[in-house]
């Protein structure tokens, strides 16, 4: 149920970035696959915050924004897949791997009328 959180939060920084007098359109939002976000519950919580604000009735479109898995010895990255088993060795030298990104969420853009 964080998605009513992350609703608000997108909705301020929306709010904020845009000139007064304009109505929003659509708003792209990119997210980790380890975010956990839901696009339905995200959705529903940011309709209802935003009756009444320049943003009622603004689309909301995820991006995936990806993550890799990083050699901690060489440096040798390796896209992520979620419904993978995590390679916890890298495949150039043997050592571990740690995942970088994944978890953020973050307002890429706005459209606006």
């Amino acid at each position: 149920m964080h998605e009513g959180t992350i609703a608000g939060s997108i909705l301020d920084t929306a709010l904020a970035s845009t000139p007064e007098g304009c109505r929003l359109k659509k708003i792209t939002v990119a997210c980790g696959p380890l975010s956990g976000i839901v696009k339905e519950s995200l959705e529903l919580y940011f309709n209802e915050i935003a009756k009444g604000t320049p943003a009622e009735g603004a689309g909301i479109e995820l991006r995936n924004s990806g993550a890799f898995l990083e050699c901690s010895a060489c440096g040798n990255k390796e896209a992520f897949d979620p419904g993978a088993p995590v390679k916890e060795d890298c495949g150039k030298c043997g050592s571990r791997n740690r995942l970088e990104c994944g978890e953020g969420v973050f307002v890429e853009s706005i459209a606006v009328e």
